[in-house]
C-alpha cells in the first residue's frame, strides 16, 4: 500500500438518544452527495442536500437500514445527526449556521 491508503475514512462513533451509532465517512470515490452540499446556493437546497448526506453516510453505515426506517428518524436529531456527519468530513460548522442549514432558512 502507498502512503495513499493512510488517508482511509475513519468511522466515528456518535450517540442518539439512547444508542451508540458508528458512522463511515464518504470517500472522494462517494463524493456526489457531498458535492451537492457544498454547490447548493440556496438554503432549502443546502438542507435537502444535507438530508441526503445524511441519509447516504447512514446507508452506508447501516446497508440494510430502509427507506421507512429512514423517513422515521425523529426530527429532534437532525441537528445532532446534521453536525456528526458533517464533523465526520471535516466541515466545521456553527451550531446557529447549523440550526438554519437544518431549517432551511436564507441568511441575511
Amino acid at each position: 500500500m502507498s502512503k495513499i491508503g493512510s488517508l482511509a475514512t475513519e468511522p466515528k462513533v456518535i450517540k442518539l438518544g439512547n444508542e451508540e451509532f458508528t458512522l463511515i465517512p464518504l470517500t472522494l470515490g462517494e463524493r456526489k452527495a457531498l458535492v451537492k452540499l457544498m454547490d447548493s446556493e440556496k438554503k432549502s437546497e443546502q438542507t435537502e442536500a444535507a438530508i441526503d448526506l445524511m441519509k447516504t453516510v447512514l446507508k452506508k453505515s447501516y446497508p440494510d437500514m430502509t427507506e421507512d426506517e429512514f423517513n422515521g428518524i425523529s426530527i429532534k436529531y437532525l441537528n445532532d445527526l446534521g453536525k456528526a456527519v458533517m464533523e465526520l468530513h471535516g466541515i466545521e460548522v456553527s451550531e446557529a449556521e447549523l440550526k438554519k442549514l437544518m431549517a432551511g432558512k436564507e441568511s441575511g
